[in-house]
């Protein structure tokens, strides 16, 4: 078969472990049948189309199987531990760190970054579907960021910050579920 290695790894990485074969599986008979009956191309694309509309919908699973409640305290505390990392890199960036002024922001935004993927990890670990969880309030809480300095203030920092931070946050979930055996 010459569907994509990469597609079945995201779709490992976004699946629940008890369905990670019989979705991985099932997507792989369906593309065999359609790779016999019609052209290569269309075949891949098909796979394509279907792993990019299954992810949120396998991201979303284990919070409709385990309940949101409990997912959601997980990810505010989360999300609490993050931010103190955030400020305390900020203050370090601050006032420790005056002599290297011009790479202030890129390190604060590679703080950023890799605190959320580390509690995203760590939340999913704890409950499932909570690293999901992690990444819609970064994206929440970038968006409103953005909102409150008005787009006349918005910087190329901000727009990579409201993409990456979720995306960051995203990564540790699906990081953690693809370990999760």
């Amino acid at each position: 078969m010459i569907h994509s290695r990469l597609a079945d790894w995201v779709l490992t990485c976004a699946a629940p472990p008890e369905d990670r074969e019989a979705v991985v599986g099932d997507l792989a008979e369906e593309y065999a049948i359609r790779l016999s009956e019609g052209s290569p191309v269309r075949a891949v694309c098909w796979y394509w189309n279907q792993v990019i509309r299954a992810v949120p919908w396998l991201l979303w699973l284990p919070l409709r199987r385990r309940g949101l409640f409990g997912a959601l305290a997980v990810a505010i505390v989360a999300c609490i531990v993050q931010a103190g990392v955030e400020l305390c890199a900020a203050f370090v960036i601050r006032n420790v760190a005056v002599q290297v002024n011009s790479i202030g922001p890129q390190v604060g935004l590679s703080v950023v970054l890799l605190s959320l993927f580390i509690v995203s990890y760590a939340a999913a670990r704890v409950r499932p579907g909570a690293g999901t969880l992690v990444a819609v309030i970064a994206m929440v809480a970038a968006v409103s960021q953005s909102i409150a300095i008005g787009p006349a203030a918005l910087g190329l920092s901000h727009v990579a910050g409201a993409i990456a931070a979720p995306s960051a946050a995203l990564a540790g979930a699906a990081f953690s579920t693809a370990r999760t055996t």
